[in-house]
């Protein structure tokens, strides 16, 4: 009876240390980095903004006045209609610029839930009103971004935080919060890697070592027009490395004596994508959810105690 009572005790014990407050350093990462992203997202569709998404643009208010049926069948799409009646230019405009303000204020921190609830709107009403424009990321980056909200992301590093300072209310004493939004993210983040990883292990092409040599000479995804065929020797042992890496990637992150080293050659995989392909804003957002695996605990004391106004009393470790 030992036996089956001490593996449920160690059991329960675990379970007890999974949902137990979380360090929010993490969260607060992704919040900026999410920010960021929405924001640079939308700032480089301003000179088609009209294009894509005013009432003469692709699937416009004129567009379904002529199809009415244009939108049949696509549930995202259907619950958004106002966008899509919408006669005004200038009132498309004014939500875009909402929403530039609202995923700013976000990545800053000021007023940081309300900031981000408005900009997850905004950016669902955008990406419904047309949902071929934007990539997979933008769909990727809802839920994730609704973790982030639904976490005390706005307690340090932020405009709140300062204002809270000065007007003598306090600083956040702890930097515990709440387990559901973070273990939330971490869960979600894995499974996308264990759906890409685990996907395309019986694929002939990622066991033949040619997937990096055929995206970076693809026209579409290449940055960077040059001849790869004498890197491809090279190229074989990363695509076998990025084959490796992925589907061990969401075992190798729950164990801390792994998670640094995974975490790291993570980065250096979207890093890498980012400087030699184009894939849109898929780099800049996985890196920011990478932030809620990253052991901040092991650089505290030379990032986050020296900035301001953080507290100081240390990074807690993760349970």
């Amino acid at each position: 009876m030992a036996g089956p009572t001490g593996a449920r005790a160690r059991f329960a014990a675990a379970l007890a240390r999974f949902f137990a407050p979380q360090p929010q350093q993490g969260m607060v990462a992704a919040r900026i980095g999410f920010g960021l992203v929405l924001f640079g997202a939308w700032v480089s569709k301003a000179p088609a903004l009209q294009a894509l998404y005013g009432p003469e643009g692709v699937g416009g208010f004129a567009s379904h006045q002529r199809a009415p049926g244009l939108a049949a069948g696509r549930p995202l799409e259907a619950a958004w209609q106002h966008l899509h009646r919408l006669e005004s230019p200038e009132a498309v405009t004014a939500l875009w610029v909402l929403l530039l303000l609202a995923s700013g204020a976000f990545a800053a921190g000021y007023r940081t839930r309300l900031a981000g609830l408005v900009a997850l709107g905004l950016h669902a009403l955008f990406q419904a009103r047309s949902y071929a424009v934007m990539g997979d990321w933008a769909v990727m980056i809802k839920p994730w971004l609704l973790y982030v909200i639904l976490a005390p992301s706005g307690r340090r590093l932020s405009v709140d935080a300062w204002l809270r300072a000065r007007r003598g209310l306090g600083e956040a004493t702890s930097w515990l919060g709440p387990a559901a939004p973070v273990r939330l993210l971490q869960v979600h983040l894995c499974t996308m890697y264990a759906m890409a990883g685990w996907s395309r292990l019986a694929n002939a092409e990622w066991l033949s070592g040619e997937v990096v040599f055929s995206i970076l000479t693809d026209r579409f995804y290449g940055r960077f027009d040059v001849d790869w065929l004498p890197w491809l020797p090279a190229l074989r042992l990363l695509t076998w490395g990025v084959y490796a890496l992925e589907p061990v990637a969401p075992i190798l992150l729950w164990v801390p004596r792994f998670r640094g080293v995974t975490v790291l050659a993570l980065i250096g995989l979207h890093v890498g994508m980012e400087l030699f392909t184009n894939a849109d804003w898929w780099q800049p957002m996985m890196l920011s959810a990478l932030a809620v695996f990253f052991p901040w605990a092991a650089t505290g004391g030379l990032v986050w105690e020296r900035l301001l106004p953080l507290g100081r009393r240390g990074a807690p470790r993760a349970p």
